[in-house]
């Protein structure tokens, strides 16, 4: 097997070129080798797949392939047998396979392709198309199909890592391989196979379907319309999701194997990771699957990718780290009493998205949410254009959030009023606002007469957002938030996600583009500001205060219009 990297190969120097005799003998050779070359692939041309291609491939790798590390025989686990034996069936154009990590999947799919282009099931042009969801993951796949193709000692095949993520082929029998990833902006044009192997289905969500779409256009010139095998953990992607409802219902033309923990099942049910990983024992280590239970047990936040990834369960990718879990922000859910100074955190909205506040009072973690929309639409209409169901009319009669003006955006002078209106016409001891709308938010607060120190806050990892959502975690895991049951926040709550940076500092999101998450957003304004000037730090052994002065801040004069 030969192998290009580029000019960064970690691989030995090539052997010294061959002698001027050697390269006459080649020369002389080489009519012959091309014609039996070419002899070779009119025997296998038109030559159709074998009856029961899944046991013959399967026959093919004990016996020619070898595991890369061990150098052993490399024997397709069982359930990958089983839903090759549907996937390439007659008749059967799309199939997906769905378990949890750590399976054996990559392996099984480098064999397959193997297969395809040396193997048994090669034929001579036949193209085999793996897209990807990002380039790292290709590199896997091209990475197991050098490896094993290394250890197998299968000379004729080529592969290449460069352009990334790399692809492979064989000369002898006019067989390729064409890798793609859908996060290096392909558009999906000029593709071509007869076999397309989507990896990672279930991550492509909808903003890859143009891509997805592309990829099964490009077999549309292969006869008997090629197979399209997609494989990997759920998650909540929307095509891989329908594929797998139609092959479980028993569509023709489909077919589908699930393999997943049930829902609801406790992160420890050892019922449940046999379910979702059916080479648990064997590929997948009891050590590994004990050890990564034992984490999400012992840090909720990590709880939701341990259920995407180990009990298969769907989970969306963007939400596979909420700023605190459901769980644990039922733990706040509670009236006390509202005792000392409080600090505001403001949200200001536009035409589709909510105006909120968040009042915070450090002394005894007392916290209200409120918010507003504009006069038009209805909350009913909104609602369901949000995809929230019931959430705003219930948080409306509950007296979270109210309808201000007749127009499309929230007039912030009367939501502010209604605000300090609902605190009883107390002022806060300071005011918490996005830097990104500061000229709007000081001409409201001055035509509102509050009169009250602002710090202006920016919302990104890199600026205080980090800071922010840290103290906001750290008063919810701490039980220094209490906040009576409250509609908006826990919509909000389903609806974050947190992304980090390069240095891993957090700073909160939404997990889908119609989510609410304003007040959520004016929580974690206030709880940080509260924090920071009650000089409130966590020792360990329970909250003290800041020895140190807290930030001076700008202070708006106040004005009348």
């Amino acid at each position: 097997m030969s192998s290009s990297r580029g000019v960064f190969s970690l691989r030995p120097p090539p052997a010294k070129a061959p002698s001027d005799s050697t390269n006459w003998n080649y020369r002389k050779a080489r009519p012959a080798i091309l014609a039996e070359h070419r002899a070779e692939r009119d025997a296998l041309r038109g030559k159709p797949w074998p009856a029961d291609p899944a046991q013959v491939v399967a026959a093919w790798s004990a016996e020619v392939l070898r595991v890369p590390k061990t150098g052993k025989p490399l024997i397709l686990p069982a359930y990958l047998v089983a839903f090759l034996a549907d996937a390439l069936a007659a008749g059967v154009l799309e199939a997906a396979l769905t378990c949890g990590r750590k399976c054996g999947k990559s392996f099984g799919i480098a064999a397959l392709i193997l297969a395809c282009l040396v193997g048994p099931l090669a034929r001579p042009a036949l193209k085999v198309l793996l897209a990807s969801y990002t380039g790292k993951l290709a590199g896997v796949i091209v990475d197991a199909i050098e490896a094993i193709a290394d250890a197998s000692g299968l000379e004729d095949l080529a592969v290449t890592h460069f352009p990334p993520p790399g692809g492979a082929r064989c000369d002898r029998l006019g067989t390729a391989l064409q890798v793609i990833a859908s996060d290096k902006g392909a558009a999906g044009h000029a593709l071509e196979g007869d076999v397309l192997i989507l990896d990672e289905a279930g991550m492509w969500g909808e903003d890859r379907r143009s891509m997805w779409n592309a990829c099964l256009a490009a077999l549309s010139a292969a006869q008997d319309g090629g197979k399209v095998l997609a494989i990997g953990t759920k998650y909540r992607g929307p095509m891989f999701r329908a594929l797998l409802d139609a092959g479980l219902a028993g569509q023709d033309g489909y077919a589908a194997a699930e393999y997943a923990a049930p829902e609801g099942c406790s992160l420890d049910d050892v019922e449940a990771w046999k379910a979702a990983n059916p080479t648990l024992g064997t590929i997948k280590s009891w050590a590994v699957m004990r050890q990564a239970a034992g984490r999400a047990l012992a840090n909720s936040q990590e709880a939701p990718d341990f259920m995407a990834q180990h009990l298969n369960l769907e989970v969306p990718v963007d939400q596979l780290e909420m700023i605190v879990t459901v769980a644990q922000w039922r733990t706040c859910e509670g009236e006390v009493e509202r005792r000392g100074s409080y600090y505001l955190g403001v949200d200001l909205g536009q035409s589709v998205s909510m105006t909120a506040a968040f009042a915070y009072w450090p002394e005894t973690g007392a916290g209200l949410a409120l918010g507003a929309f504009p006069g038009q639409p209805s909350l009913a209409e909104r609602g369901q254009v949000d995809e929230v169901g019931t959430a705003y009319t219930d948080a409306a009669a509950a007296g979270e959030l109210v309808q201000l003006g007749s127009g499309q955006v929230t007039p912030v002078t009367p939501f502010l009023a209604f605000v300090i209106d609902r605190l009883g016409g107390e002022l806060p001891a300071a005011i918490g606002c996005d830097r990104y709308r500061k000229k709007e938010a000081i001409d409201a607060l001055a035509s509102a007469a509050i009169r009250a120190p602002v710090e202006w806050r920016g919302q990104g990892a890199g600026w205080h957002g980090h800071e922010d959502v840290r103290a906001f975690q750290r008063a919810v895991l701490g039980g220094r938030l209490h906040v009576g049951p409250s509609v908006l926040m826990r919509q909000a709550i389903l609806e974050s996600r947190v992304k980090r940076d390069d240095n891993g500092n957090p700073s909160l999101a939404k997990a889908r583009q119609k989510g609410r998450i304003d007040a959520l957003q004016a929580a974690v304004i206030a709880v940080g500001l509260g924090t920071r000037r009650e000089g409130l730090v966590d020792t360990g052994e329970g909250v003290a205060r800041r020895e140190r002065p807290a930030t001076v801040t700008f202070i708006p004069a106040a004005r009348r219009f």
